[in-house]
């Protein structure tokens, strides 16, 4: 009896998902904005970037994020890099890829 080949690589692809919480709603809605920022915020002024981080975050009724974190975030966009909030959301947003890896740096 032969295999089909398109259900056995259905199967080795099927992964089991956890349900999506309201933090990683959260993480994901801030990922969001942080992807976008990357896109569109290279070159610009660190402050700029920084007061439209707190604004955009804001308006989506996010928790504030401490000022280093927001230093952070606005560090990466304006080279380009998209700051990554989670693995999640890694796996589930389009990040931009990275002109550097800093994928083993934490920002706390």
């Amino acid at each position: 009896m032969m295999n089909d080949p398109k259900t056995d690589a259905q199967q080795q692809r099927s992964v089991d998902v956890s349900p999506i919480d309201e933090g990683d709603r959260l993480d994901i809605l801030t990922q969001q904005i942080i992807d976008d920022l990357a896109r569109r915020s290279r070159g610009r002024q660190h402050e700029q970037v920084v007061a439209e981080l707190v604004q955009r975050i804001a308006d989506q009724n996010l928790p504030a994020k401490p000022r280093p974190w927001l230093d952070a975030v606005a560090a990466e966009a304006i080279t380009g890099n998209a700051y990554v909030v989670t693995a999640l959301t890694a796996l589930v947003c389009d990040v931009p890829k990275p002109d550097i890896d800093r994928s083993g740096k934490t920002i706390k």
